[in-house]
């Protein structure tokens, strides 16, 4: 790739943006405190160039223009707002007053820019918002390295109004990709490299290396085989009795089982395939030996395996409740024959 000024003047550049987007006010504040941070060798401008250089990487429209990303992109100068403020809110354990000015700075890219960044969230390097309007990052995120995000992204909390104060946002991993208008919340983890596409709703952790998505219910999508896309797909899901029906396409070799919230298979309970015509299949579930509630974390999830391909489907309706019921009448059964 070729840039169209040199990486020293990118960075004196940049030191004079930051600059611009700091009033008077702030200005002073640094003067007076003897805090000068901004020049070209600081830590913030090599973090805002990594950044700046992911941006021109990644996205297209930019064309390898850094000189345009630092002079239009809204998206970047969200990223430069939430640095400068981010930094101030660090000073502010050793400094009184940097951690108002990291609230003014967070409110200012707020009001103009409509990218609500809380200057608390941890952020790691090269990070990269794109159409980044709308996007709100809570107060207890943390984001790895080299992560990805579209608009009207929200990593916030579960509730909605009595929250916790401590962690209740989410924790991204690195290489994370986040589809627009995607709601990730409470205090989940999100594996590295996973995929999570438009318009999911998140509210439970998502092992790494895993895809996102929704068909009709949420569904976590995992290759095994490098550089092929997942050919397998679920459409939908009926749960009668102690079968589940699969209304899917791509499936030779199926296996399944039953995964708690946590991701971890209940060996107690046995999948069965019984039959498939065309794009259905019937999966009669079988508990093998007793189980106790107490054990696994709920909601249970059903993982589908095919040739190196893996499907989670998340919380199926009424899966856990009627698992839960098979449970217990094999409970009564047993109490009975006593």
């Amino acid at each position: 790739m070729t840039f169209s000024t040199t990486a020293m003047s990118m960075e004196s550049k940049l030191t004079s943006i930051i600059y611009q987007h700091l009033t008077g006010f702030e200005i002073k504040c640094i003067k007076d405190m003897g805090l000068f941070p901004f020049g070209t060798s600081s830590t913030l401008v090599r973090d805002l160039m990594d950044d700046l250089q992911a941006f021109a990487e990644k996205d297209p429209a930019a064309g390898g223009r850094l000189d345009l990303l630092l002079e239009n992109s809204s998206s970047f100068l969200a990223i430069v707002y939430y640095r400068i403020a981010h930094f101030f809110w660090l000073a502010g354990a050793h400094e009184p007053g940097m951690e108002h000015l990291a609230v003014r700075i967070s409110e200012v890219s707020k009001r103009t820019l409509g990218i609500d960044i809380h200057h608390a969230a941890r952020i790691g390097k090269r990070f990269v918002l794109d159409h980044a309007f709308g996007t709100v990052i809570g107060e207890t995120c943390c984001i790895g390295k080299d992560c990805y995000i579209l608009g009207g992204v929200i990593l916030g909390a579960y509730g909605i109004s009595g929250n916790a104060s401590n962690k209740r946002h989410p924790t991204l991993g690195d290489r994370v990709q986040i589809g627009s208008n995607a709601r990730l919340l409470g205090p989940i983890d999100i594996g590295d490299d996973v995929f999570i596409s438009p318009n999911c709703v998140v509210t439970k952790s998502i092992p790494a290396g895993t895809r996102v998505s929704i068909v009709n219910q949420i569904q976590i999508n995992k290759s095994h085989l490098p550089a092929q896309p997942p050919f397998t797909k679920v459409y939908g899901s009926l749960v009668h009795q102690n079968e589940v029906v699969l209304l899917c396409n791509g499936f030779t070799r199926l296996s399944a089982s039953i995964v708690d919230n946590n991701h971890t298979e209940i060996s107690a309970i046995n999948v069965i395939p019984q039959s498939s015509h065309e794009h259905v299949v019937v999966l009669k579930m079988e508990l093998v030996e007793d189980i106790d509630h107490s054990s696994y974390a709920e909601p249970l999830h059903l993982q589908l395996k095919d040739d190196g391909h893996e499907i989670t489907l998340i919380s199926p309706p009424q899966l856990t409740h009627m698992l839960r019921n098979m449970t217990i009448n094999a409970k009564g059964r047993l109490n009975e024959s006593a």
